[in-house]
């Protein structure tokens, strides 16, 4: 319910539109296809970079690489640490220099580049002000998880052997038994948990609160969870509850506004100050909105060229980076270039599908829901041709003619 990943996601793709940066690319540790339907922008390549060769030249060299091989995707979503920061910006400038427009997440990066003037590369690094602190945290909850002691994530023992490059039990993948001296050592160093963690903190604290709250005015003193509290539904708790909890931390990068988790981030741009190279503040995106402090940013275009026409919306076609064009329903407008949004009961788009309007009569909104159903089922017996010439094309190619539709 209080997704801070799909928050975090939702608000980094928002600063990047804004920015027109909507064609990336995304280097992580991690495999991010799981993530690439959260991103409205435009992804065209995303790059696992091994965690085992932190730092590690060829493999800076490697990314960088496969980066080039989408020339026209010059904006390159940095979400590794500073030190892989530094190696990949600086391989890049060796192979072909002010080519990519770099973004970093990480709060580190800033202090740590900020003596190599050697790199001239353009970069905007996006940061959280973390005003929480983990420490406690760590010590309290991390550093004491284990395989043995947190059996309900049943991914743990997994991540456990990969994070430590060691066995459990009876497994054989790594070649070496997990050591007892691991139990002893910091977890939260070995999975780098960094100061934007506080952001989860926050989140569980005001779900809690909001538990608390709903506890209070649904169970009576001394009930534990009443079967009143087990039957609220989401939108109760989330609108009656979670929108009412009272925050202490007011310097907290986590807001909620009107309805929405709202994350304040610091736009910071790498420039030059005298022998030095800096990143100083240009933007700051907050309540959902980015609020530029009047410096131009010289950024590498790096753009999806498509244009929609009024009433239709962009959409980025699956395993291909294209933006292709849909028509919103008859009954909807554009709340930005990439949703359709249903009018509420009652109103009609207006002319440039840019909000609604009171309707005329009741019968103009009967037409709009008959249209509606209409092409739903006129694009759904498309889609369906469209399979059927692919799989007959696939069967038997020497009898049927290469379709000329592509399937999403």
């Amino acid at each position: 319910m209080f997704n801070t990943i799909d928050s975090k996601i939702k608000t980094m793709d928002s600063i990047l539109e804004q920015l027109g940066l909507t064609l990336i690319q995304i280097v992580d540790y991690w495999p991010k296809e799981q993530f690439e339907d959260k991103f409205n922008v435009c992804i065209a390549n995303t790059h696992t970079f091994d965690m085992n060769k932190i730092g590690n030249e060829e493999e800076c060299n490697e990314a960088v690489e496969v980066l080039l091989k989408n020339p026209q995707a010059k904006a390159v979503l940095l979400m590794v640490i500073a030190t892989d920061v530094h190696c990949i910006m600086s391989a890049a400038q060796k192979k072909k220099k002010d080519h990519f427009q770099w973004i970093t997440l990480d709060t580190e990066a800033g202090k740590f580049l900020k003596s190599y003037s050697n790199v001239t590369e353009r970069l905007i690094s996006i940061i959280e002000n973390n005003s929480h602190n983990i420490t406690e945290f760590n010590e309290n909850y991390f550093d004491n998880l284990s395989p043995e002691n947190h059996t309900k994530n049943p991914y743990f023992a997994e991540a456990w052997q990969r994070i430590y490059y060691c066995d459990l039990g009876n497994a054989t993948k790594y070649g070496n038994k997990c050591s007892k001296e691991l139990y002893f050592s910091q977890f939260s160093r070995a999975i780098n948990v960094r100061p934007d963690a506080s952001q989860f903190i926050i989140s569980f604290m005001i779900y809690g609160m909001a538990l608390h709250s709903a506890w209070q005015a649904n169970c009576k003193t001394g009930e534990k969870i009443c079967d009143k509290l087990r039957k609220m539904d989401g939108n109760t708790f989330f609108n009656e509850h979670i929108l009412n909890v009272n925050f202490p931390y007011a310097d907290s990068n986590i807001s909620l506004f009107e309805k929405e988790l709202s994350i304040t981030l610091n736009v910071k741009d790498f420039q030059k100050v005298g022998d030095q190279r800096e990143l100083n503040d240009v933007a700051k995106w907050q309540r959902n909105k980015l609020i530029t402090f009047g410096k131009e940013l010289d950024l590498i275009n790096s753009t999806c060229t498509t244009s929609c026409a009024k009433g239709y919306r962009q959409r980025r076609k699956s395993n291909y980076c294209g933006c292709v064009c849909d028509k919103c329903n008859a009954d909807e407008y554009l709340v930005n270039k990439y949703t359709c949004k249903i009018c509420e009961e009652g109103t009609v788009p207006n002319s440039d599908f840019s909000g609604c309007i009171k309707s005329s009569c009741q019968c103009s909104i009967e037409i709009q829901k008959l249209t509606n159903k209409m092409n739903d089922l006129q694009k759904h017996n498309g889609e369906m041709k469209c399979r059927m010439m692919h799989f007959e094309y696939n069967m038997m190619p020497q009898k049927y003619k290469k379709p000329n539709c592509t399937l999403d």
